[in-house]
């Protein structure tokens, strides 16, 4: 559906600001270059931000709900001021203001969960600290609800520098 150089709409989610510094000052982002593609949507690069676009290949009012409930229940950061999650950060809409995905801090290298974790067994701390995971932090990404209920493994990225 979108493309490179396409230009969207962004309604921002009110702890947007604590990732993006003046996040008020645009209302519109610039897709750059496509990083993935996966059954149901494609990832792009935004242009000049650390910033990832989601857009669903068939977006419908489903989509737009659940992002929109993840927006208002946002996990808490085991550690303030790191970036731990890509959370979404805004919703995404062309510009006749069609909904059509999501706008998410962007991840550029890292190690899948399902590369990582072992599901119950003592294997999942051991390789999370061989990859440079403080040993508390990984506790806390264990004891975090959200990722241990989903089920796809692979579309969890872990990195060194976001936890």
């Amino acid at each position: 559906m979108s493309k490179q150089g396409a230009r969207l709409l962004v309604d921002w989610a009110p702890y947007a600001d604590e990732y993006i510094p003046n996040v008020s000052m645009f209302s519109e982002l610039e897709l750059e270059k496509e990083v993935g593609s996966g059954g149901e949507a494609t990832i792009y690069k935004v242009k000049d931000q650390q910033l990832a676009a989601k857009i669903y290949h068939n977006p419908n009012i489903e989509h737009e709900e659940k992002i929109k409930a993840m927006i208002r229940n946002r996990p808490i950061e085991p550690i303030k001021g790191r970036i731990s999650l890509a959370w979404p950060l805004g919703i995404l809409r062309d510009l006749s203001g069609r909904f059509i995905g999501y706008v998410m801090y962007f991840v550029s290298t890292g190690v899948t969960l399902n590369d990582l974790i072992i599901p119950d067994d003592v294997l999942w701390l051991i390789k999370l600290v061989n990859k440079g995971v403080n040993i508390n932090y990984a506790i806390k990404i264990r004891e975090n609800p959200y990722l241990f209920r989903i089920g796809v493994a692979y579309n969890l990225l872990l990195t060194a520098k976001a936890i």
